[in-house]
């Protein structure tokens, strides 16, 4: 995997897929997904909040026929979640996370999601 650095914000697609995350060793088992996706980061609706600064490791179900995209990433903002229909509030949460680690095919596999959104 290569080393992301720190980029502009990029262009976003509305896209839901479904996210395992990893804290450490163990992957937790939450029910989570893809809000939006970009070629930078991703905003990831969960069901518990996380620390900013937060390192993590996520695996995206891309729906492409292919294994699901892995990535490092740091979480940089969190926002609780909103909905247009009661009851409010949710204790869903939006987490944007921004790729440390991303390899170069998984990189162009989210290019092409975003593109064809």
């Amino acid at each position: 995997m290569e080393k992301m650095t720190e980029k502009k914000r990029s262009p976003r697609a509305l896209y839901r897929c479904t996210v395992s995350l990893w804290r450490g060793t163990e992957p937790i088992e939450l029910d989570c997904y893809t809000k939006n996706i970009s070629t930078g980061g991703v905003c990831v609706v969960l069901p518990e909040k996380l620390e900013i600064g937060q390192e993590v490791r996520l695996q995206l179900q891309l729906d492409d026929g292919n294994p699901p995209a892995d990535c490092h990433a740091r979480v940089k903002w969190t926002l609780a979640y909103r909905t247009n229909t009661p009851p409010q509030p949710s204790s869903l949460c939006e987490v944007g996370f921004q790729y440390t680690e991303l390899s170069s095919p998984d990189l162009s596999r989210i290019e092409r999601v975003v593109t064809r959104s």
